[in-house]
């Protein structure tokens, strides 16, 4: 699925349309039903595709760890 925002005449995103399908994003992932999803950026579809296609869990606050030998 692909989320368009359209922009208002000012060139502008239309905040008030992108909340809204934003929410219908939101509810859809509550309930399940999207087993992946990613933002296009840079590298383009293909780059979207394969970073979802390999599962990776969610980075939760990760301690750094210290560099060199551990006593």
């Amino acid at each position: 699925m692909v989320v368009d925002v359209p922009r208002t005449s000012a060139l502008l995103p239309d905040l008030k349309l992108a909340r809204e399908r934003l929410a219908a994003i939101h509810a859809l992932v509550k309930a399940g039903k999207v087993r992946a999803a990613a933002a296009v950026r840079q590298g383009g579809i293909g780059h979207a595709l394969t970073r979802m296609s390999f599962r990776q869990p969610p980075r939760r606050h990760a301690r750094r760890r210290a560099c060199g030998p551990t006593s």
